[in-house]
């Protein structure tokens, strides 16, 4: 296993102080990534900051999965819209300066 990319459940509970339940509940909800690095289920260290958000949601703010998974979507829609906003602000600035 690279254990500079993955994190395995076992460890991430217990630096959370999370259940592996919440982990399993996440990953089938498809929150969260899991994939099987040498018998051992792993998260990739890339999901952690995605982690610790739902974590806050969930146990601090009493946010249901649902509930997370709809703030999830938002949030990537909000995202794929500021680039699309961004792209056609640099298109804007391309016909702007050509027409000058």
């Amino acid at each position: 296993m690279n254990e500079n990319q993955y994190i395995t459940i076992e460890e991430l509970c217990q630096l959370y102080e999370i259940e592996a339940e919440f982990i399993e509940e996440l990953k089938e909800n498809e929150l969260i990534q899991v994939v099987q690095e040498e018998e051992k289920l792993c998260v990739p260290v890339t999901e952690i900051q995605n982690i610790e958000k739902i974590q806050s949601f969930y146990y601090d703010l009493e946010i249901n999965i649902a509930g997370i998974d709809a703030i999830f979507n938002l949030l990537n829609q909000i995202d794929e819209m500021k680039q699309e906003m961004n792209d056609m602000k640099r298109k804007l600035d391309l016909l702007q300066n050509n027409s000058l």
